[in-house]
């Protein structure tokens, strides 16, 4: 049986991400990508034994969205502009401040004053503080995806990338479900694959699954992670789209051995005590 890998990035990394929640601080894991795909085959296969004992995985397909110089720039010039209008407000209360205490009248009324410009004045200062540190972050990511995409390569695995996109002040993914949702159906048309292990939990995909099941006979595994107590928060699929699937693998469910396999301890950061002593 053919198989191919369509793995919506962000979804399987916050389903691995969602097992250290659990895990003690001393006992936090960093996930290796392609042991993680090897582990994820061999309970597909072990689902399909009863099927076939020969399997082949045709492709595994990576699908995340891309930082570009572009959709960079952009988010750094509307951070800098948001900074430079809390630079503005924050001179304006400065100078309130002054105002208040050159101003005759109770005590109580300039503390009163000076209490409630401090407290907007501080508001403004976390929100300009908060745009340094998104800039500081999205540039800490963007160098992170480039390591991320260079595991891809040594995996010999597929990436299927779409631009990054800056939506409300936010940097998000933008047309990767519709990616992964033509390349599902468009490989199925083309017999590549008789299985599809779907790591994906976005509701928009139903119709695609409906269409490669139902008419054309392909088999889907779904990977996703179920939170154990019901609560849907921490779900990285929708419930109906398990149904869809012949099969759903549940990160919660691995093993703890199965998790050591495929991830080594993180690093802790301890930090550094100067001591006065000689």
């Amino acid at each position: 049986m053919k198989i191919i890998v369509f793995d919506d990035a962000a979804n399987s990394i916050k389903s691995l991400e969602r097992l250290n929640y659990r895990r003690p601080p001393s006992d936090k894991r960093d996930w290796k990508f392609h042991d993680f795909h090897k582990l994820i085959v061999k309970k597909t296969q072990e689902l399909l034994e009863d099927r076939s004992k020969l399997f082949e995985v045709v492709r595994t397909y990576i699908y995340t969205g891309e930082y570009t110089p572009k959709v960079l720039g952009i988010f750094r010039k509307d951070c800098f502009n948001t900074i430079t209008d809390m630079n503005e407000l924050i001179k304006n209360e400065v100078q309130l401040l002054q105002k208040v205490e050159g101003m005759s009248g109770t005590n109580i009324l300039k503390s009163e004053i000076r209490q409630h410009v401090n407290i907007v004045k501080t508001k403004f200062e976390q929100i300009r503080q908060s745009k340094f540190d998104a800039m500081d972050n999205q540039a800490a990511q963007a160098e992170q995806q480039k390591d991320f995409f260079k595991k891809v390569r040594e995996s010999k695995f597929e990436r299927r990338t779409t631009p990054l996109v800056n939506r409300e002040g936010y940097i998000r993914q933008k047309g990767v479900d519709v990616k992964l949702a033509t390349d599902l159906i468009k490989f199925a048309h083309s017999n590549a694959y008789d299985v599809a292990i779907l790591m994906s939990g976005d509701s928009d995909l139903t119709e695609s699954i409906k269409l490669v099941r139902e008419q054309l006979g392909k088999i889907i595994i779904l990977f996703a992670y179920l939170s154990p107590t019901g609560n849907t928060k921490y779900n990285t699929i929708n419930n109906d789209l398990i149904e869809l699937g012949d099969f759903f693998i549940n990160a919660n469910e691995f093993t703890e051995e199965e998790i050591q396999e495929i991830s080594d301890a993180k690093p802790i950061d301890i930090p550094i005590i100067l001591s006065n002593n000689n």
